[in-house]
């Protein structure tokens, strides 16, 4: 695993990593989102290799992240904490169908 990269003399940053799965299977071609969480902007954009890792290189700071994929559930994690420290969020998506059913149960289409 690399370490913090030196960017110039006085400011290091970390890379922040991860694999998306679902039912622990590696997925590719997800979108995954890096956005400050500071100041809501977007710092980046990838998508997931064949074997589901994605990277970012960020500086210290607090981040949110999206992974995204047609036919699964949007995944956001927050409160992402870098400080000079490498820092790996591995995300497991669900597909949407799975998570529709869940709300749709218990409701009814009879109008009666």
């Amino acid at each position: 695993m690399l370490g913090p990269v030196l960017v110039s003399s006085s400011v290091y940053a970390s890379v922040l990593s991860g694999v998306i799965r679902e039912e622990g299977k590696p997925l590719e071609m997800v979108e995954v989102i890096l956005i400050d969480a500071g100041s809501s902007l977007m710092v980046g954009s990838k998508f997931t290799s064949k074997k589901g890792h994605y990277s970012f290189t960020v500086k210290k700071g607090a981040y949110r992240l999206s992974a995204s994929k047609d036919e699964y559930a949007d995944v956001w994690v927050s409160n992402i904490k870098i400080n000079n420290k490498n820092v790996t969020r591995n995300i497991e998506l669900v597909p949407s169908a799975l998570v529709m059913g869940e709300e749709d149960q218990g409701q009814s289409d009879d109008c009666d």
